[in-house]
């Protein structure tokens, strides 16, 4: 699957309501997505009924505090005995479209479910639904097909690698992004898209050297 770029966001933005809980519940979910490099798995359950707030994202390990969204993850597909748990802040953007907080804010103050519901949960006519891993998918192809993209390159594992390709185009280490993106290996480097300004540095590099 090909990376979700912040680029991409930013188009796709423009044809998401967010006034519509159901839109501002997944809309949000991708941007945790991209900013956790969560896998799916990690962002939304299979289905509401399917959902354990012991090891799933509820709203209790999503909160809000002094406009930061501290998200805690006590289980994933490299913690699956939960031995570890870890605290990631998400702070706001200068970028509406891809601020966490303002969207968190807006779907937990107007979507008022109990704690241990999904983190993504929303009301409609009075029921609370959620985010799934086909609804996360299903909305993403939409919204690709809504900016003019083919929708069978992208799957829902793009976010994640779309947040790793950002952390490294902007410049931090492999190590880092690894952490991050809580890899117990170094195949994440695989995940890692190579952007055209550092072809063109390492070009610069080699076209530096001189024969002494």
């Amino acid at each position: 699957a090909l990376p979700i770029t912040p680029e991409m966001m930013i188009l796709m933005y423009q044809f998401v309501n967010i006034n519509n809980p159901a839109e501002l519940a997944h809309w949000t979910s991708f941007i945790f997505a991209l900013r956790l490099l969560y896998r799916k798995s990690s962002i939304a359950p299979e289905s509401l009924a399917k959902f354990d707030p012991k090891t799933g994202l509820s709203r209790e390990k999503a909160v809000l505090s002094n406009n930061v969204v501290l998200v805690c993850q006590n289980c994933s597909k490299t913690n699956q005995f939960m031995s570890s748990t870890r605290v990631t802040p998400l702070i706001p953007s200068s970028i509406t479209a891809l601020d966490p907080v303002f969207h968190y804010t807006k779907l937990v103050t107007e979507n008022v479910v109990e704690m241990t519901c999904p983190a993504f949960s929303y009301l409609e006519t009075g029921l609370v639904r959620s985010v799934t891993h086909r609804s996360f998918t299903e909305f993403l192809k939409k919204l690709l097909v809504k900016i003019g993209l083919d929708p069978s390159k992208w799957t829902g594992h793009s976010f994640r690698r779309g947040g790793a390709s950002l952390l490294y185009r902007l410049g931090l280490d492999p190590l880092t992004i690894q952490a991050c993106g809580d890899w117990s290996s170094d195949t994440f480097l695989r995940y890692l898209e190579v952007n055209f300004d550092r072809l063109w540095s390492a070009q610069h590099i080699m076209a530096s050297y001189t024969c002494i």
